[in-house]
């Protein structure tokens, strides 16, 4: 038998992705001998793979969501509802959020934004008074709700409101 190493190596023992620890080895480790022909098939086809799954990965994250914003102002302060559904998915993501009137913007900072949910139904935003807002809906998904939202003005005070939520899917 001699000095023989009986190894079957699908990628070379050197590859980089044996570096990750992604390599697929069977016997004894592989030190220079090759398979030939089916380690470069099993090469090419591994790299074509991971070329071909990435391209569907950023072709998935590519463009932008169909959006819509709605407005109910009170005085100087309004509650924006924004709507979002990404590449047609049928699924329709809510943010609602208190701004200044004179904001263009939807809100970045989440000291605004009170509700985020998806797939409501009926949902409705009305201001009580001049720091109460009522949100409610016939059914849907609220993920984060909570009943305080503060804006601060530039140059002034900080201003918080206070949010209340009606659902009636627990009553049908």
């Amino acid at each position: 038998m001699g000095n023989r190493v009986s190894c079957w190596c699908i990628l070379p023992c050197d590859s980089p992705f044996q570096r990750l620890g992604w390599s697929l080895q069977y016997g004894p480790k592989c030190h220079s001998q090759r398979t030939g022909g089916l380690q470069r098939t099993m090469q090419r086809l591994l790299g074509i793979s991971s070329v071909c799954c990435l391209l569907v990965v950023l072709g998935s994250c590519r463009g932008k969501p169909a959006e819509s914003v709605t407005e109910v102002r009170n005085g100087p302060f309004k509650v924006l509802i924004r709507s979002q559904e990404f590449h047609n998915s049928g699924i329709r993501n809510i943010d609602a959020c208190v701004a200044e009137t004179s904001e263009k913007k939807f809100p970045k900072e989440k000291g605004q934004c009170f509700l985020h949910g998806f797939d409501f139904s009926g949902l409705a935003v009305q201001w009580r008074s001049e720091h109460e807002i009522e949100v409610s809906f016939s059914c849907g998904r609220v993920t984060y709700f909570k009943n305080s939202a503060i804006v601060t003005p530039q140059g002034s005070i900080p201003v918080s409101f206070h949010a209340t939520l009606r659902d009636e899917c627990a009553q049908k």
